[in-house]
């Protein structure tokens, strides 16, 4: 875990006539947090993603904020350079979001990967039209191989029909010609869920969803990022696109399952959990304590929702 230090006097003087609440908004640092670092004597030692995500709401770089830099000359971007995104995302991709802030120190600041976002999501999704077009070619080989059984040998007549297997492949092109990548032409066709039988593979009826989890297992991160389910699912209340860095959700909540659904469930971030708690580079000295205040704010209606599916 990388750990910087914020000088309190310069982060009060960069907020500037801008609210706690209104940083804490366009950071995801929550306002209690700021307060206690304005609040510092000296310079306040926090997580180096919570630097990122401060310097970058108020548009200057990490080292300002430290005071290593001084804050005369600073760039501060135009404020129509900056877009607030008014949109409301599941607690589980909060989570996937603070997982990689946390797994992943030196790595760009939340507001990069954001920006990001549209380009890996069409590197993705392109790339899973193309796997689905060199799995529809194979198909159409196969197809072609039993036609020709057929006419050279008379008594495999049964080789020519392949009704249901033409009626896939149409399908299959279309939703591939339309780039609708998670296939929700076939899935809404009933006639087709038909033919596919109710023991079909989950990930089967999701093109998207099965290049995801070929893609995992080539370079070998099962363990850190894999697709399980469908978000939204009407027929599955926790179902959501990924799970994601399992190893190290666990060591944060220690195998605790109301710890981990406190996270999950969104009623506390990882952001808050106290710096002290949180475990060190070598060793972790506060696990018991960390488990037990993150259990402590599992919500009733988090509790509720837990005890309906059961």
């Amino acid at each position: 875990m990388k750990i910087q230090k914020i000088d309190p006097k310069r982060l009060k003087e960069l907020r500037g006539k801008m609210s706690r609440q209104d940083l804490a908004d366009k950071s995801s640092v929550s306002a209690r947090q700021i307060a206690r670092i304005e609040a510092s004597t000296a310079s306040a030692t926090v997580r180096s993603h919570t630097v990122k995500r401060l310097a970058s709401a108020l548009g200057v770089d990490s080292e300002v904020l430290s005071g290593s830099k001084p804050a005369d000359g600073a760039v501060r971007r135009h404020p129509s350079a900056d877009k607030q995104l008014h949109l409301k995302i599941d607690s589980e991709v909060q989570l996937a979001y603070d997982l990689v802030e946390h797994s992943y120190p030196y790595s760009p600041g939340m507001k990069d990967i954001i920006n990001w976002a549209p380009l890996f999501f069409v590197l993705l999704a392109e790339g899973s039209l193309a796997w689905r077009t060199r799995c529809l070619e194979k198909i159409d080989e196969a197809m072609k191989s039993l036609d020709v059984a057929a006419t050279q040998q008379k008594h495999l007549y049964f080789t020519r029909y392949l009704t249901d297997v033409e009626t896939g492949y149409w399908a299959e092109e279309d939703s591939i010609k339309k780039a609708d990548i998670c296939g929700e032409t076939i899935r809404s066709d009933d006639s087709l869920m038909e033919f596919a039988g109710s023991n079909e593979s989950f990930y089967g009826l999701n093109p998207f969803m099965a290049h995801l989890q070929k893609l995992s297992l080539e370079i070998e991160i099962k363990d850190k990022a894999f697709p399980v389910g469908i978000p939204g699912d009407p027929w599955d209340p926790f179902a959501y696109i990924y799970g994601f860095l399992k190893d190290e959700l666990e060591e944060i909540t220690g195998g605790s399952d109301n710890a981990e659904w406190a996270l999950r469930f969104g009623d506390v971030r990882l952001s808050d959990i106290p710096e002290e708690l949180m475990p060190g580079e070598e060793k972790d000295d506060h696990k018991n304590e960390r488990v037990a205040w993150l259990e402590d704010r599992l919500s009733s209606e988090s509790r509720a929702k837990l005890t309906l599916t059961i």
